[in-house]
């Protein structure tokens, strides 16, 4: 039950936008990526943004003033962050 780069990007990525405020720009991504051990430029950043977007997990309001997190992505949310604790469980349960 291991997770995949894509899906640890992800899971930092929907977590962010899941405690925002308000949007979540490519800025405040990069630097959420940053902080996970992920070392990923703004520019990558807005790109992953978009393919988020084209998931449906994330819309923009036409503006460059940053995503939200739709229904689908606090499912994708929860679903990763089951997968996460699960394999947690099977690492403790073969300690």
């Amino acid at each position: 039950m291991e997770i995949d780069r894509n899906e640890a990007l992800e899971l930092v990525a929907l977590g962010v936008l899941a405690d925002a405020d308000g949007p979540v720009g490519s800025m405040r991504l990069s630097e959420a990526f940053q902080e996970a051990g992920h070392g990923l430029s703004q520019a990558t950043a807005g790109r992953f943004l978009r393919q988020l977007d084209l998931q449906g997990l994330t819309r923009g309001d036409g503006t460059k003033r940053g995503r939200t997190i739709t229904r689908a992505g606090i499912a994708r949310l929860d679903d990763l962050r089951g997968k996460v604790t699960m394999r947690e469980k099977s690492s403790r349960l073969m300690d």
